[in-house]
C-alpha cells in the first residue's frame, strides 16, 4: 500500500479541590526476553530501571515460566497476559533461575508516570459517556498559578500520555512549564488509561468532540481553572478540533499548528495529488492523476456518505483503490478510525468555525511540513479570523521544522531525502523554537485578559 503522511496525521490546581485517582494503570515489567524452548518460558534480556520487574526480583537470564498460572511461552503471550493485569493487584512470577525454580511475589508494577523536570504532572479522571477518560495535568511545582495550556491532538487513538522523555509533547510540555505555563491533556474514548465507554477506533467525529468537551469541562469545574486563563493548542488534527472547542466555551486564545481550514474532501484530493510531488518530488502528473481516480469515490464517500464496503461492491476496483489509498481494511476502518470519523469531520464548515470564534489566534507553520502541504491554510485561518475581528489573529512560520514539531530541515533537504529514502535522520530533533512562539503569545495575551 502506498503510504500518505495525511497531516490531521499528544500537580493539581492551587486551591481546587483534590481529584480521586480512579483508573488503574496499566502494568509493566519492563522486560525484553526471547522464546527459550527448553523451559518453555521467556528468558529475560533487559530489565528498564524506570519499570516494576526489577521491584518484583527479576534478574536478566531469569527464564519467566508463568504470571499468575499462566503460562509464558514468548513475548507475544507475555505480553497479552501483563495487559489485562491490573497495577496494584497480587501477581505471582513463576522463574527458572539457574536451573532452580522459584516465584516471586508482590503488587503489579503500573508503567511509569510522565516525569517533567519543570513540574509534576498529575493524573485524573473524567466522566463519560458510562466510562472513564484519563486526563493529565502538568503544573510548575507551585501549582497553576498562571495560564493554562489544553493541548488536543492528532488524529489517532494513540496514548495522549507521553512514553518517552524524547516526544515532542514532553518536551514542549517541560518547556512551558519552565515558563510557568501549565499543561491541560485528556485521552481519547479507550485510548491509553481509558476505559468504558464508546471505544476511539469506532467512534464518529462527534464523539471524539464531546469527549474533548467533557475535558474542557472537567479542566474547568473540577481543577477549577477559568476559561479566561485557559488557552488551547490544537496540533494536526487537533487544529481542526480546538476552534470547535473554543466555540464551546471562549479561552483567551486558540493556537493551531499543521492544520487545515479546506474542507476535509479538498484535503484528501490535494493529499494524493500533490503531497508526493511537494514531499519527494514524485512526478506530479502521477500524482494528479491518482486524484482524478479517486475523485469519484471521494465524492460518494463524503458527499453521499456510502459505508466503504458499499463503495467497493460499486465496482471491482473500488476495494482496491481503497485499500491502496485510503488505507481501507476491508471493514469499517480508514487510516485506522471508523468510516463515520472522516465523514463527520468532511461535514464540518470550517471557516465558519473560525469566523465565529471570540478569542485571540495564533497560526503557527512549520516550513518543512509535508503533511499539511503548504503554509497555506495556516495563512488563511489569520486572514479569516481578521476579517471578523482586525488585529486578533497572527501568522508565524518556524523555519526547519516539520509536522512533528522537529527540526527536518529545509525544505528542499527533506524533499531529497525522502526521494532517496533516507528519511527520516537520526538526530531529528523537538525544535524549542515552539514554545517561544507559543510561550511568547500565551505571555502577551494573558497580560492583555
Amino acid at each position: 500500500m502506498r503510504h500518505f503522511w495525511i497531516a490531521l496525521a499528544s500537580a493539581i490546581a492551587a486551591g481546587s479541590p483534590a481529584i480521586a485517582e480512579q483508573l488503574s494503570r496499566p502494568v509493566a515489567l519492563g522486560v525484553t526476553g526471547i522464546a527459550d524452548q527448553t523451559h518453555k518460558g521467556v528468558r529475560i534480556q533487559t530489565l528498564l530501571d524506570d519499570h516494576g520487574g526489577k521491584s518484583l526480583g527479576l534478574r536478566v537470564d531469569d527464564v519467566l515460566l508463568a504470571v499468575d498460572g499462566q503460562p509464558t511461552p514468548d513475548m507475544p503471550t507475555l505480553a497479552g497476559i501483563i495487559a489485562a493485569k491490573s497495577a496494584g493487584a497480587p501477581i505471582r512470577l513463576e522463574i527458572d533461575r539457574g536451573g532452580a525454580r522459584r516465584a516471586l511475589t508482590g503488587k503489579a508494577p503500573e508503567r511509569p508516570r510522565e516525569r517533567f523536570a519543570n513540574g509534576v504532572a498529575d493524573y485524573g479522571a473524567v466522566a463519560f459517556k458510562g466510562g472513564l477518560l484519563r486526563d493529565i495535568m502538568a503544573t510548575p511545582a507551585g501549582g497553576a498559578k498562571g495560564p493554562v495550556l489544553f493541548l488536543v491532538q492528532g488524529y489517532t487513538c494513540d496514548p495522549v500520555e507521553t512514553a518517552s522523555p524524547e516526544s515532542a509533547h514532553r518536551q514542549l510540555i517541560d518547556g512551558l512549564l519552565a515558563r510557568g505555563i501549565s499543561t491541560y491533556r485528556v485521552e481519547k474514548p479507550q485510548a491509553g488509561d481509558s476505559r468504558g465507554g464508546p471505544s476511539c477506533l469506532a467512534s464518529d467525529f462527534e464523539t471524539e468532540m464531546a469527549a474533548f468537551r467533557a475535558g474542557y469541562d472537567a479542566l474547568v469545574t473540577k481543577r477549577g481553572i477559568a476559561p479566561e486563563r485557559i488557552f488551547i493548542l490544537g496540533h494536526s488534527m487537533g487544529g481542526i478540533e480546538a476552534p470547535l472547542l473554543a466555540q464551546y466555551r471562549a479561552p483567551a486564545g486558540v493556537a493551531v499548528y499543521g492544520t487545515a481550514v479546506r474542507n476535509w474532501q479538498d484535503y484528501m484530493l490535494d493529499v494524493l495529488r500533490l503531497q508526493g510531488f511537494v514531499g519527494a518530488s514524485e512526478d506530479p502528473v502521477v500524482g494528479e492523476g491518482r486524484s482524478e481516480t479517486m475523485r469519484s469515490i471521494l465524492h460518494d464517500f463524503f458527499n453521499t456518505r456510502q459505508t466503504p464496503a458499499q463503495i467497493a461492491a460499486a465496482a471491482p476496483e473500488n476495494g482496491k483503490l481503497l485499500r491502496e489509498y485510503l488505507a481501507w481494511d476491508g471493514g469499517t476502518q480508514i487510516y485506522d478510525r471508523h468510516y463515520s470519523f472522516w465523514q463527520g469531520l468532511a461535514a464540518q464548515r470550517l471557516v465558519s468555525t473560525w469566523r465565529d470564534v471570540k478569542s485571540n489566534v495564533l497560526s503557527i507553520y512549520g516550513e518543512s511540513d509535508v503533511e499539511a502541504i503548504s503554509s497555506a491554510d495556516q495563512r488563511m485561518i489569520v486572514d479569516i479570523v481578521n476579517h471578523y475581528r482586525p488585529g486578533s489573529a497572527r501568522f508565524i512560520e518556524i523555519a526547519r521544522t516539520g509536522h512533528g514539531m522537529r527540526i527536518d530541515g529545509s525544505p528542499q533537504e527533506v524533499r531529497r531525502a525522502r526521494a532517496a529514502g533516507t528519511w527520516p535522520p537520526a538526530d531529528r530533533r523537538f525544535n524549542p523554537a515552539i514554545v517561544e512562539t507559543i510561550g511568547d503569545w500565551i505571555d502577551a495575551t494573558y497580560v492583555r485578559r
